[in-house]
C-alpha cells in the first residue's frame, strides 16, 4: 500500500492521530480498496475509534495489489507513542513539509513515513509493525431512538465548562431540553467538589431526534479529542444513543472523510426489573467485531457490572462454524451498509420444576 498526502491533508492526517491518541495507546492502518481506515481501541476496552480516509483525501492511493485479486490486505498494528511523535506539532508540518508518503512494505514488515521538506530535505522513518486484525465496532446506529446534530463550535463551547480532570459526563434528553451535567460515582464527591450543569434548547441544535427520554453516562476524556477535530475544522457532530447501557455513538462526515467514535455508557442501578440481575451482578450487551472475508468471527463483548458502575469492551476470538445468517460487516468507509441488530445478552433460564 502507498499513499501520498500533500499540503493541507498532512495537518489533516495529523490531527487525526491526536484525536485517535486520546483514546487508545496503539493505531491500526487498514488499507482498503475504498480508502485508508486508521482505528484504534482503548487499552479498558470501553471505546473504539476510526477515520476514514476516501482516495479523495490523497494525492495518490494505491492499495494493497491482494485487494485487487480478492485476498485480505494487510493489517498493521504501531505503538501510538512511535506514531505520534511525527505528528506531534502539526502547525510546524504545515508551515515545512510539503508532502508526506506512507507505504507498507510487507516483507521486512515496516511501514515507512517520508515527509518531503522544503529546501530539498527529506525525512524518513521506518517503523515495524505487527500484522493482526483490524477491530472495529459494528454499531446500529440507524436503530438508535435519538439523534442529535450540532455544529462543534456548539459542542466546544460546552465542553470547555467542565474541567480537564472530569472523566464522565451524563447527557439527558427530553423532548423538552438535553442536559449535560458532571457525574459522580459517590455522593460525597458531589457535594465536596464542583459540578457543572448545563442546560440546551432544541432550537439550538440542527437536528433533534427524542424517541425515548434517557440518560447516558459516558467517558468525557475519549471524546475530547473528536471535538477539537471537529472544531477545528467547522464540522457538525451528531450522535445517535439510545438508554443508559447502550452504546452512544458520535460521528463527523466530511466529503473525503468519516470519523467514527463509540463508547460504552454506564447502567442505570435504579432501573430493576425481574428480567435483570440483583445488584452484583453482570448484564451483558454484546456488539460484533468481524474481519472481512473469514471465517474467524471476532467479537466484542461489553459487559457492564452493576455493583462497579464500570463498562468495558472484552475482547473474544473464536473459531465459529459458519452461522445460517451471516453478520459480516464492512467498514464504516465503505458505502454499502449492513443493518445488524443488537445481539441480546445470553442469560440462563432456571430449571423446570
Amino acid at each position: 500500500m502507498k499513499c501520498v498526502i500533500e499540503g493541507n491533508g498532512v495537518k489533516v492526517f495529523g490531527k487525526a492521530v491526536h484525536a485517535l491518541s486520546r483514546i487508545g495507546d496503539e493505531i491500526w492502518l487498514d488499507p482498503l480498496e475504498k480508502g485508508l481506515a486508521v482505528r484504534t481501541v482503548s487499552s479498558s476496552q470501553s471505546a473504539c475509534a476510526c477515520f476514514s480516509f476516501t482516495p479523495l483525501f490523497f494525492q495518490q492511493y494505491i492499495p494493497d495489489p491482494d485487494i485487487q485479486k480478492g485476498c485480505e490486505a494487510v493489517k498493521c498494528k504501531l505503538n501510538m507513542k512511535c506514531v505520534l511523535p511525527l505528528f506531534r506539532c502539526a502547525s510546524w508540518r504545515e508551515r515545512s513539509v510539503d508532502r508526506c508518503e506512507i507505504t507498507i512494505n510487507i516483507p521486512n514488515s515496516r511501514v515507512i513515513f517520508q515527509f518531503h521538506c522544503r529546501h530539498g530535505t527529506t525525512k524518513i522513518y521506518n517503523l515495524g509493525y505487527q500484522e493482526c486484525e483490524a477491530l472495529h465496532a459494528v454499531f446500529p446506529a440507524h436503530l438508535c431512538p435519538n439523534v442529535l446534530m450540532a455544529q462543534s463550535k456548539l459542542l466546544g463551547d460546552i465542553v470547555v465548562h467542565f474541567p480537564v480532570s472530569q472523566e464522565e459526563v451524563t447527557l439527558c434528553i427530553s423532548s423538552f431540553k438535553v442536559t449535560l451535567k458532571s457525574f459522580c460515582e459517590e455522593e460525597n464527591n458531589c457535594i465536596k467538589g464542583m459540578n457543572t450543569e448545563l442546560m440546551l434548547h432544541p432550537d439550538e441544535f440542527d437536528c433533534f431526534q427524542v424517541g425515548e427520554d434517557s440518560a447516558v453516562t459516558f467517558c468525557l476524556k475519549e471524546l475530547r479529542g473528536l471535538l477539537s477535530f471537529a472544531e477545528s475544522y467547522g464540522l457538525p457532530v451528531s450522535s445517535q444513543f439510545g438508554v443508559a447501557g447502550q452504546p452512544v455513538s458520535f460521528t463527523v462526515k466530511d466529503m473525503t472523510l468519516e470519523a467514527h467514535v463509540v463508547l460504552s455508557t454506564l447502567t442505570d442501578p435504579n432501573l430493576e426489573s425481574p428480567s435483570q440481575p440483583a445488584p452484583g451482578g453482570v448484564d451483558e450487551q454484546i456488539l460484533a467485531l468481524v474481519k472481512h472475508n473469514s471465517t474467524l468471527a471476532v467479537r466484542i463483548k461489553v459487559v457492564f457490572d452493576l455493583s462497579l458502575q464500570t463498562s468495558s469492551f472484552e475482547v473474544r476470538s473464536s473459531k465459529a462454524e459458519e452461522p445460517k445468517e451471516q453478520m459480516w460487516a464492512p467498514s464504516p468507509c465503505q458505502k454499502q451498509k449492513t443493518q445488524t441488530a443488537l445481539t441480546p445478552a445470553s442469560r440462563k433460564q432456571p430449571p423446570v420444576q
